[in-house]
């Protein structure tokens, strides 16, 4: 009875050991460092919103903008799909005098206060979420489980129904996850962008793709507001002086 007994209090404790995620409370402070960001930038809280990126995020639209100021659009058609993409919108949406001397969590939190920031809605949420062993660092993948749900029943539809909803259903395609990552910044967590962006690249050049055209072009044609490539392509020169 007394071995049993030893042997069932075994089992509990290595059940309570495995089940203890010291990470806990870090996981928590990251979910609510997103919801936080996220909330911001949705409202137009630029100011806020910037509180919660992460250095390498704020570094990279540091020179991003120098760039926009004065870089030839050869130079810029070089760039990963989303560094030209945010050039051409920095150029579209800004003048040389309203950049000049703005700093890369300047120019977020102003595209966002004026509504030129893309953000994730209130439906996309983490999962996923991992902690580094010297616990600073965290990365995540952001989700929107309504459209994994659709997706899932567009599979099952797929799997069920004739030629004609297969490819309906194909065109349809999966809901995307995107990686994040995060930094820990004293005792706060910060979001940083950059691993959400190489998905982003990815994307965009797959969209490209299926339109058959470069990224370049489908950038220009998709921002522009102009009915020609030609006429488009002027939105990737340097700023005026």
């Amino acid at each position: 009875m007394i071995t049993r007994l030893l042997i069932v209090l075994g089992i509990a404790t290595l059940t309570l050991g495995f089940g203890c995620d010291k990470h806990a409370k870090d996981k928590a402070e990251v979910r609510g460092a997103w919801e936080s960001y996220r909330a911001a930038a949705d409202s137009g809280d630029g100011s806020t919103a910037c509180t919660f990126l992460a250095r390498p995020t704020v570094d990279h639209y540091d020179r991003l903008l120098k760039l926009a100021l004065d870089a030839p659009a050869t130079e810029v058609w070089k760039l990963r799909p989303t560094e030209m993409a945010e050039i051409g919108a920095m150029r579209l949406n800004y003048t040389r005098k309203q950049l000049r001397g703005v700093s890369g969590a300047g120019y977020v939190s102003m595209a966002i206060k004026d509504g030129f920031w893309s953000t994730f809605d209130a439906e996309w949420k983490l999962t996923n979420v991992s902690i580094s062993q010297d616990g600073k660092t965290a990365k995540a993948l952001i989700h929107n489980p309504r459209l994994e749900a659709e997706a899932r029943s567009n599979a099952l539809s797929r799997a069920l129904g004739g030629r004609r909803v297969r490819r309906l259903v194909d065109q349809v395609g999966p809901s995307p996850r995107f990686d994040c990552g995060f930094v820990k910044d004293g005792s706060t967590w910060k979001y940083d962008e950059m691993p959400t962006i190489s998905n982003i690249d990815k994307l965009i050049t797959e969209l490209a793709k299926e339109e058959q055209m470069s990224v370049r072009d489908y950038l220009t044609l998709t921002m522009s507001g102009e009915d020609t490539l030609k006429a488009g392509l002027k939105m990737w020169e340097p700023m005026k002086k």
